[in-house]
């Protein structure tokens, strides 16, 4: 007779007081939103605020989704992908869910007795989310979920980290989050721009120096890195040190120690080296503009961050999380994105990346009036206006056909045209993988249920 494996189990409370167990698969979303495998229909829960991954080892990670009120583990926090043992309490918007593992024992009558409460300290008088600022990486494709894995190994590494991708799509944001999520979070965090600082003036920046060593040096002055004793000092834009400052920088990651300018006594200094680039080193290396033994001595660990086009199925969650910090900003009550522009929104190929979708949707909240809803007519001419969008990732054309950008009265038409996309790309993903819904579902970053949703609205078997 063969045993029915053991299932890793979410146990919690409705609003109505009722307690249930959600099964998790290989991907459980948590949310307001009606597609969400747990669905907490409640305004200080994001409609898309947490996930929850199986991983090939068979540990569960669950990661926020860059949520209004954030997600908490046992009372603390998370700024990364977390793994979850057996009984542990995961907070979501002031509900409680407990998980139970695979091999766990919780039953159903534990589940989450605490319910959300105004009185919350996370959370405003009248209900709705008090938004913080929090280091907080978004994204529930493939590719994001693999480069929070990396992240989060990496928050526990003590070796130096190079962070790798094209300006805009979040280096800093990431080099913060591994910081964060490490044995230094209480250590201070260092940014330094490499190519801001004047070649001249960039070790004594970096190493400090003597009173005297220099014109102007009227007294010692601790540097950046010493600044950063304890702590991660993060070097944006490695690729434009300077080749005479290179090898100084060299010594430190070999001795771990720095020599202030003028000064003949080193000091061993303990900080964690995180640098960042959007040029290709190793091309750098074969030109002699960087040396060889430094790139080998910065990039033990590699992250890679995939560009916003190669990953446009996060750009609907994104867009949802950068217009809700716009309207705090801007103190205004935009209602949403219509569907319609937010194709247009997909369909775009974004060169800037992140900081170019931020920047578009800072502007259209601009436009706007409280109440109001960003429509394509709001969009910069430059989206509508856009060729077709390279064949890559949930974006690329299904028919083949180049996309042509519906003017702004023909929405009507853009929707049926969108709706008919959806169906021929739905229906090629699962093609691909030979009808598996789980499979499909994680590839266009859905959830099961979401996808069954999606095939029964576009009448699809």
């Amino acid at each position: 007779m063969t045993r029915t494996r053991p299932q890793a189990r979410l146990l919690f409370t409705t609003p109505d007081g009722d307690t249930r167990a959600q099964v998790l698969g290989e991907l459980t979303r948590i949310g307001r939103a009606a597609n969400s495998d747990v669905v907490f229909e409640d305004t200080c829960v994001s409609r898309r605020h947490a996930l929850i991954q199986l991983q090939e080892n068979g540990e569960y990670v669950l990661t926020d989704l860059g949520s209004a009120n954030g997600t908490t583990l046992n009372d603390e926090m998370i700024h990364l992908p977390v793994v979850l043992r057996d009984g542990d309490r995961i907070g979501v918007a002031g509900y409680e869910v407990l998980f139970s593992g695979p091999s766990g024992d919780l039953g159903a009558t534990h589940a989450g007795d605490t319910l959300f409460s105004t009185a919350d300290s996370t959370l405003s008088g009248e209900g709705t989310p008090r938004r913080r600022r929090r280091i907080q990486i978004i994204g529930e494709g493939a590719r994001m979920l693999q480069v929070l894995g990396q992240v989060r190994q990496a928050a526990d590494t003590v070796i130096p980290i190079l962070i790798t991708g094209e300006t805009g799509t979040g280096k800093e944001l990431v080099s913060r989050s591994i910081h964060l999520g490490g044995s230094r979070a209480d250590g201070p965090f260092v940014p330094i721009n490499c190519s801001a600082l004047p070649a001249e003036l960039l070790e004594s920046e970096l190493f400090g120096h003597r009173r005297g060593s220099f014109t102007g040096a009227a007294q010692d002055r601790a540097g950046l890195f010493e600044a950063a004793q304890g702590g991660t000092v993060f070097l944006d834009e490695i690729g434009e040190m300077p080749l005479p400052m290179q090898p100084k920088l060299l010594r430190f990651l070999q001795d771990g120690e720095i020599r202030r300018v003028g000064d003949v006594e080193p000091r061993r200094i303990d900080v964690r080296v995180v640098s960042a680039t959007n040029r290709n080193l190793e091309e750098e290396v074969e030109a002699g503009q960087f040396r060889e033994d430094l790139f080998f001595r910065l990039s033990p660990f590699r992250i890679e961050i995939p560009p916003l086009r190669e990953r446009r199925e996060d750009i609907p969650l994104l867009a949802e999380r950068l217009l809700a910090s716009q309207c705090e900003l801007q103190k205004k009550r935009v209602r949403g994105i219509e569907p319609a522009a937010l194709e247009v929104l997909t369909r775009y190929d974004w060169p800037g990346n992140v900081r170019e979708l931020e920047n578009e949707l800072a502007r259209a909240v601009a436009l706007l009036r409280t109440g109001d809803r960003i429509t394509v007519q709001v969009l910069s001419p430059r989206l509508m206006n856009a060729k077709p969008a390279a064949a890559s990732g949930s974006g690329a054309s299904a028919s083949g056909e180049a996309w042509r950008s519906t003017p702004p009265g023909e929405a009507t038409e853009l929707r049926a045209a969108t709706t008919d996309f959806e169906r021929k790309h739905i229906a090629e993903i699962l093609e691909q993988h030979g009808g598996n819904v789980s499979k499909a579902a994680q590839a266009l970053g859905l959830s099961r249920g979401g996808l069954h949703k999606k095939l029964k609205e576009l009448g699809l078997r």
